[in-house]
């Protein structure tokens, strides 16, 4: 199983990325660059999904399901 250091790694590194694509996508939908409230709104949802993943992860391999 993977170290934290490296879930936490790739949760981050997702994060960032999704983070980006969502952001492009609003820029080319809008025609604009996208404020940064715009920004922090996308990385608010998605740290929140990776947390709930985080969650759900640990929960399944601590036979918390």
């Amino acid at each position: 199983m993977q170290s934290r250091s490296d879930k936490e790694r790739i949760l981050k590194r997702n994060v960032e990325n999704n983070t980006e694509r969502a952001v492009r996508q609003w820029e080319k939908n809008h025609g604009e660059s996208a404020p940064e409230s715009v920004k922090r709104d996308y990385r608010r949802i998605f740290e929140d999904s990776a947390r709930r993943i985080d969650k759900n992860i640990n929960n399944h391999f601590n036979g918390d399901e």
